[in-house]
């Protein structure tokens, strides 16, 4: 972009107020110039393509595409590099408009001046457009992995500030799935490569991005906390479009947490600057949030008036998330008020926007609404029925928060749907009835399968780690693990200290359990590379794991007394599957011959050396399963 870079210096007064979180000044600054006549094509491209900034960064979208089309209608042919910035600035302000294929239209035109240019910035900033366009429309696998491209090939450039905005947008759709600590390790990483660059100005936008995060993840103190470092700052940069965001944002975390009256005042200021901005979207975003805190001190008319006002605002941007959200919060004012058939209305339409959108951590939040919603209505077999739906999506989510607003309901349902929902979460939902039956109740033999795991992070971690450590570490690895194990139909009997015992075949009866547990064991290795990536990019602790595999007889049933009972799975089977584990180095997944006897013709594994085994009289036979480049899968 040799062209528009030469001519950064000479109008760097109006992208000075750009950067500076002044769009409106900064408009109407490049505004004047280009009302002058002596100016070239390249010069009058490049004060168009930085007005059209400004009018995105102000939501006055339908004026920043005109003038997008005006400075591409001014780029001469000799600057391609400038064609494709404002090809991909046009596909960023579609994107932001929800209009998706607009967006891909205009990155294909970028794509088709960027070939023989795979090892460029531009290339990569077009990686990092397409990761968005991709996340807007759902597909979040595909995303990730052109974000990972634009990363990895930024890393390749040394170009830190791109990676940092990388990783935002990567923090972002983790924040949007609800892994929350993958988000987190994202924004973190972010932060610190902006530190090192001495950038302030990002800086504030991750300091805001870590705040949203631990809002979501309902640690208000620790969110209030990172609003006001970020406010602090904007007010140092004077960037009034952060300080309209972060009393914005510090107005919701004080809603969050009760407190009305500073809430209000955050609120007011926000929308005050709003308005004095000419910001419709956020005028509205402020005037949805004041309804919200309204209804949080039982001010429901007033909170119904503002959400009209704001849900008309959102439709005509085609803001779908916030129409959602509006929505949502017109349902619970709804509710409080006793209109049951109106809130039921538009809490429907608020579900069925998350799930076009797939956002699943919302989607939980509204069926549990609905849950509550049939709750006050006395139809607790509906109410049931949503609530188990809410906890489903929460516990693939692995979202304690989630989890925790439901006990509230949860305690005011049947006796016998409550022991139920309670016993799901422990034990899984396949073991219920097997719990509950009267065929286990005296135990029974059958052919099963037993997976040992244990977590070797190092004896000097164990010595030196705090307790909140060692526990953090636990739920890291044993809750991935555990929803490997139940997508294979097998279940977790339980932990001890850094060892997770599972069995395939109780429940289920399953022909091929021995199956579905080396593939739950070769899932998790692949699973714990993600997790090493992620706890290095945030310096934390990785451990090496190990897997032990068995099939053979067990005996099934409740053991203990009236006082303290468990379903337990004992027998020979389940030693000979420990002992191979305490065998195994990190990294290994052993299977003994009866287990590789029933998957020999899946996997792909090598025969050791015969193991002398304790409590076992004969050397037993093992194979080392070469879970990389096992391919002969069976299907799920």
């Amino acid at each position: 972009m040799a062209a528009f870079e030469g001519l950064r210096e000479i109008h760097r007064e109006p992208l000075s107020l750009l950067e500076g979180g002044q769009p409106r000044e900064a408009a109407e600054y490049l505004s004047r110039l280009l009302k002058k006549r002596k100016i070239t094509p390249i010069e009058r491209a490049f004060l168009y393509f930085h007005l059209a900034r400004a009018y995105g960064r102000l939501a006055r979208f339908n004026e920043a595409e005109r003038c997008l089309r005006l400075a591409i209608s001014h780029c001469t042919p000799g600057a391609p590099e400038e064609l494709v910035a404002l090809y991909q600035e046009q596909a960023l302000l579609w994107y932001r408009r929800n209009h998706l294929t607009r967006a891909r239209r205009a990155l294909a035109r970028s794509a088709l001046l960027l070939k023989g240019l795979e090892r460029t910035a531009p290339f990569a900033r077009y990686l990092h457009y397409r990761g968005l366009c991709f996340s807007k429309a759902s597909l979040r696998v595909e995303a990730m992995e052109s974000l990972k491209q634009s990363l990895a090939l930024y890393r390749a450039l040394e170009l830190p500030a791109e990676q940092s905005q990388v990783l935002d947008t990567m923090g972002m759709i983790f924040t949007e799935m609800g892994q929350v600590e993958e988000a987190l390790g994202h924004y973190q990483e972010s932060l610190r490569l902006k530190e090192r660059e001495g950038d302030e100005y990002g800086i504030a936008i991750t300091l805001g991005n870590l705040g949203r995060c631990s809002l979501q993840n309902m640690e208000f103190r620790k969110a209030i906390d990172f609003f006001q470092k970020d406010l602090a700052l904007c007010e140092k940069l004077q960037d009034s479009h952060g300080l309209m965001v972060m009393c914005n944002n510090l107005g919701r975390a004080f809603t969050s947490l009760k407190e009305t009256g500073k809430a209000s005042g955050y609120l007011e200021r926000s929308l005050s600057m709003a308005r004095e901005a000419g910001n419709e979207i956020w005028s509205a975003i402020n005037e949805k949030d004041i309804a919200y805190n309204h209804l949080s001190s039982s001010e429901l008319g007033e909170a119904s008036g503002k959400l009209t006002g704001a849900l008309e605002t959102f439709r005509r941007f085609d803001a779908r998330p916030l129409v959602a959200e509006a929505l949502k919060i017109h349902a619970i004012v709804l509710r409080a008020e006793g209109r049951f058939e109106e809130s039921m209305k538009r809490f429907h339409e608020a579900l069925e926007l998350y799930q076009g959108l797939s956002i699943p951590f919302q989607t939980a939040e509204v069926l549990f609404q609905i849950g509550l919603l049939y709750h006050r209505m006395n139809d607790k077999p509906q109410a049931v029925s949503y609530l188990e739906k809410a906890i489903e999506i929460a516990e693939k989510l692995n979202a304690q928060w989630l989890l925790q607003k439901f006990e509230s309901l949860l305690a005011e349902l049947h006796e016998g749907e409550w022991l139920r929902l309670c016993l799901k979460r422990y034990v899984g939902e396949d073991l219920v009835d097997t719990v509950l039956s009267e065929t286990f109740q005296t135990g029974k033999r059958m052919r099963a399968t037993v997976l040992f795991l244990d977590l070797k992070p190092g004896r000097l971690f164990f010595e030196r780690a705090l307790a909140e450590e060692v526990v953090s570490l636990f739920n890291d690895y044993f809750s991935r693990f555990s929803e490997i194990i139940a997508r294979e139909s097998g279940t977790v009997e339980g932990f001890i200290a850094q060892e997770m015992m599972a069995y395939f075949g109780v429940t289920g009866h399953s022909d091929d359990n021995a199956l579905h547990a080396v593939r739950s064991g070769c899932r998790i290795m692949e699973a714990s590379l993600q997790l090493a990536q992620a706890r290095e990019r945030r310096d934390l602790p990785v451990p090496g794991i190990a897997v032990g595999i068995n099939t053979g007889e067990v005996y099934a049933g409740n053991v203990g007394t009236y006082l303290r009972m468990q379903f337990k799975v004992t027998g020979s089977t389940v030693n000979l599957a420990s002992r191979i584990l305490h065998k195994a180095r990190a990294g290994q997944v052993l299977l003994s011959e009866s287990a590789f006897c029933e998957v020999r013709d899946h996997v792909t594994a090598n025969p050791l050396k015969p193991l002398v085994l304790k409590g076992v009289r004969e050397e037993q036979p093992v194979w080392d399963v070469d879970w990389k480049s096992t391919i002969k899968w069976a299907s799920p």
